[in-house]
């Protein structure tokens, strides 16, 4: 299935903003990227990564844009009852 900057742009999962990646919206050549990041009304200070990515598992009402293993590596840390629901392909 392909994904898009639509799908989450047009739901109602908030937007986790990780500070550290903002640099991304002037250097990533994706004018989608750039829109998503201004234009997404529902958004999440995600300063506490950890803390996103469990919400993001127990209560899937939010997304990140982060590398999948490290994604994966802090779901593993956080223990089994995680694993199964949010593993992601690396």
């Amino acid at each position: 299935m392909k994904r898009t900057f639509e799908e989450p742009f047009d739901s109602d999962l908030f937007y986790g903003e990780i500070p550290s990646k903002n640099f991304a919206k002037e250097t990533v050549p994706f004018p989608e990227f750039s829109r998503f990041l201004e234009d997404k009304k529902l958004k999440e200070d995600c300063s506490d990564l950890r803390k996103c990515i469990e919400r993001m598992v127990t209560k899937r009402d939010i997304s990140i844009i982060h590398n999948p293993c490290y994604v994966n590596r802090d779901v593993r840390e956080l223990g089994t009852n995680f694993q199964e629901s949010c593993l992601l392909p690396s």
